[in-house]
C-alpha cells in the first residue's frame, strides 16, 4: 500500500521524476506559434524500434508524431507564444528516463505508435 501511494504521488505531482509510465502518451515534435510570426515546426530526434501487428518498424533521425489525435497545446513562459506537440505514441507502459537538457529515453510497450518525418495534417 505505501508503494502505491508513492507512485500516485509521483504521477500526480511530478511526471518528470517518476520513472514508471502506465498508459502514457509520448509526443514527438510539434509546432511553435508566435504572435505575428510564421509557425515553426520542430522535430524530435533519436531512434524508435517497434514490433507489432504491422511487423517491425524503425525510425531514426528527425521525426514527428502523426497520430490522428489533437495535440497538446502549451503556452510559453516567455512572451506571447505557444507550442502544439504532436502525439506519436499512446498507451505506453514501461520505464522512462528523463535527462537534463530535455532528453528522454523510453523502454516498454505501447498500444498505438505513428511517427513520420512530415508534420501531421
Amino acid at each position: 500500500m505505501p508503494l502505491l501511494f508513492v507512485y500516485i504521488l509521483l504521477s500526480e505531482f511530478s511526471t518528470y521524476y517518476n520513472p514508471f509510465a502506465v498508459f502514457f502518451r509520448i509526443n514527438f515534435g510539434g509546432v511553435q506559434y508566435e504572435h505575428e510570426m510564421e509557425p515553426v515546426d520542430y522535430y524530435a530526434s533519436g531512434w524508435v524500434y517497434t514490433r507489432g501487428s504491422n511487423g517491425i518498424k524503425t525510425w531514426e533521425g528527425d521525426m514527428q508524431g502523426t497520430l490522428p489525435l489533437e495535440g497538446l497545446t502549451m503556452p510559453s513562459t516567455v512572451g506571447p507564444m505557444y507550442y502544439e506537440h504532436y502525439p506519436g505514441t499512446v498507451g505506453f507502459t514501461g520505464i522512462k528516463i528523463n535527462s537534463p537538457g530535455g532528453t528522454a529515453s523510453y523502454l516498454g510497450s505501447a498500444l498505438w505508435v505513428a511517427i513520420g518525418s512530415e508534420p501531421p495534417e
